[in-house]
This record gives structure tokens, C-alpha cells and sequence, in this order.
């Protein structure tokens, strides 16, 4: 199996258990310390990181390390920006449930 095959099965793996927890914890816990979005926040939260790593993997090939540590710098920095306005765009609309999305979200 290829790297990158056994990074996302790797990755499935943990997903699934993240998925299996989530599951408990809106099952389990009470009623205001869930969110009504933890599904779509955890399959957004998925495919963005998949998607960085897929971005990561194809520009790992260049022969100069600085330009790896830069994009790397670069999408980690976009995406702490992108969750930030995500979580604040929330806060502003007025929505029930900030806090546990905040959680969720983290």
C-alpha cells in the first residue's frame, strides 16, 4: 500500500472513532452540552484537513524545503483564520447553543 493509502485509512480509522464518541456524546450527554451541527462540523472538519494533506502531498515534491514549510505555514495560518471567522460569523448571528458549537468546533 502506498503512503498516502495508508495515511487515509489511518485517517478513516480515526474519523470513525471520532464519529463513534460523537455519537455517545449526543446519545449520553445533556440536553444543552450538544449541538444540533456536530455532524456537519465534524464531516467539514474531515475533509479539510483531508484536503490540506492531499494539497501537503502534492507539493512535497519540490526539491526546496523552504517552499514545503512555507505552504505548510501558509495553510495552517488560513485555516486557523477560516475556523476564527466561522466561529465569530456564529457568534454574531445571534444562534442558540454558542458555546457548545465552540466546543464542537474545537
Amino acid at each position: 500500500m502506498s503512503p498516502s493509502g495508508r495515511y487515509f485509512t489511518r485517517y478513516a480509522i480515526y474519523v470513525l472513532i471520532l464519529a463513534a464518541a460523537l455519537l455517545a456524546w449526543n446519545r449520553y450527554a445533556p440536553e444543552g452540552k450538544t449541538h444540533s451541527w456536530s455532524w456537519a462540523i465534524l464531516i467539514f472538519l474531515a475533509l479539510v484537513y483531508a484536503g490540506g494533506h492531499l494539497y501537503l502531498a502534492a507539493v512535497s515534491n519540490d526539491k526546496n524545503p523552504n517552499r514545503f514549510v512555507r505552504r505548510f505555514m501558509t495553510l495552517t495560518t488560513l485555516r486557523l483564520f477560516v475556523f476564527l471567522i466561522i466561529i465569530v460569523l456564529f457568534a454574531f448571528s445571534g444562534a442558540q447553543g454558542f458555546v457548545s458549537f465552540t466546543v464542537h468546533f474545537l
